[in-house]
């Protein structure tokens, strides 16, 4: 039983450490993004609904997507990180002009 016990807790010590690494390189991935200067910007407005389009990329991989939205009562956002053309991190704000 303290056999089936110990081995419990080595794997749910290990998940732990394991996410914790995982959670820092998503973060450091995110900064990468952020900080390469080599992305290509493009910017797509819908001005009837009030959206706007952020795509940036190199070549045919996209690296991060960032949509807004204007509403009566204030502003929505959502950013998504991309990494091997799969989404890794996934922001959502919304602001009120209250």
């Amino acid at each position: 039983m303290k056999k089936i016990i110990l081995f419990a807790f080595i794997l749910f010590v290990e998940n732990l450490v394991g996410q914790k690494i995982t959670t820092k390189m998503i973060d450091q991935t995110v900064l990468t993004i952020e900080a390469d200067p080599t992305l290509v910007r493009k910017e797509i407005d819908s001005a009837e609904d009030n959206k706007k389009l952020e795509i940036w990329y190199k070549g045919n991989e996209i690296f991060k997507i960032k949509s807004e939205k204007e509403l009566l009562s204030g502003k929505h956002s959502v950013t998504i990180y991309l990494k091997g053309n799969n989404p890794i991190k996934v922001i959502e704000e919304e602001e009120n002009m209250d």
